[in-house]
């Protein structure tokens, strides 16, 4: 194993927003989560109109993209200056990483950063799956839930019903 010490400006995430970010997390996905529970429980675990169907969906997929992005964020909390190190050893092999000068810390995309002397960096410290799957949930909670406003705008246009009319 080859220890080089990063010779210029070490950084990463910033720790006081990374704990602000994985609390939110946090906090979204358990309001998320019991929403979702409340809300199934009492109607018998299926929604009442097809505009709740879909915003249950849209839910579903951003707790899943949360869920993600917080199993990501937690990886990245632990990577102290040596461990940092280690996952660009790990993800860009010895010889890239003897010539890591710097990290630095990305949330959107989530990555870790390995800045290499003669100008290039490498992501690592974040598994490779998790910024696509949350993409994929993100775009998938923004059309479900575009699908569910559609829906709910065309239920609330349509006249009400009289007498027995169908």
């Amino acid at each position: 194993m080859v220890v080089v010490a990063a010779s210029g400006p070490v950084s990463g995430h910033d720790p006081g927003v990374l704990l602000l970010v994985i609390l939110f997390c946090f906090a979204a996905l358990a309001v998320c989560g019991v929403y979702l529970m409340v809300t199934t429980t009492r109607r018998g675990g299926r929604a009442d109109t097809v505009w709740g169907q879909w915003r249950d969906v849209a839910l579903l997929c951003a707790c899943g993209a949360l869920a993600f992005y917080l199993w990501g964020c937690l990886h990245v909390l632990f990577l102290d200056e040596t461990r940092q190190f280690d996952a660009c050893l790990e993800a860009g092999g010895p010889a890239k990483a003897a010539r890591v000068d710097a990290f630095r810390g990305d949330f959107v995309p989530l990555r870790l950063l390995c800045h290499i002397d003669k100008g290039g960096s490498y992501s690592a410290g974040v598994p490779g799956y998790v910024n696509p799957v949350v993409a994929v949930l993100s775009l998938g909670a923004v059309a479900t839930g575009a699908v569910a406003t559609a829906k709910r705008t065309e239920l609330k246009k349509k006249p009400p019903m009289k007498g027995n009319e169908r």
